[in-house]
């Protein structure tokens, strides 16, 4: 039987599994991200039709290298982050809920200017990919973790 990286199905899996067995034990649902952190993170926004997004884009590795490219000026940094700011945007991913936003396009209706933010991460296993604009209602979890990816790319243009 072929067990899917998802972790719905794996669960799924460990349940049957639960069911026919004789030993028991119990199944305790998890995140990915709360078991394994992550592997990378990007995110980036487009600018909208006037331009007045940020032009970063920010990528984040699970050791806490950070790559910020400026779209503006053409520029990159590349910083470390610390142990305690890794530990603190590995616990702001794991707050979040991947597979109820993953494929989410969070746009307001009728909001056709406005910068959109694009986010990718990968997990171990699985990547997930979610998009949303400044006016879009969002879960909190997410709405967390993209203020502190705009916080580490701001680093980069002191």
């Amino acid at each position: 039987m072929k067990i899917d990286a998802n972790p719905r199905w794996t669960l799924a899996a460990v349940a049957v599994t639960a069911v026919f067995s004789s030993a028991p034990f119990a199944v305790v649902a998890q995140s990915p991200a709360a078991i394994q952190g992550f592997n990378a993170i990007t995110c980036s926004d487009s600018g909208g039709f006037a331009g007045g997004g940020t032009g970063l884009s920010t990528a984040v590795t699970g050791e806490g290298q950070v790559t910020v490219n400026n779209r503006r000026d053409g520029t990159q940094k590349t910083f470390r982050l610390s142990q305690k700011e890794l530990g603190e945007l590995t616990e702001a991913i794991q707050h979040v809920d991947w597979p109820t936003v993953q494929g989410r396009r969070y746009i307001s209706p009728g909001a056709h200017d406005l910068a959109v933010q694009d986010l990718k991460i990968d997990l171990p296993g699985v990547v997930y990919e979610t998009h949303f604009d400044g006016l879009a209602r969002i879960p909190e979890p997410l709405r967390e973790l993209f203020h502190y990816l705009d916080a580490i790319s701001r680093r980069s243009t002191r």
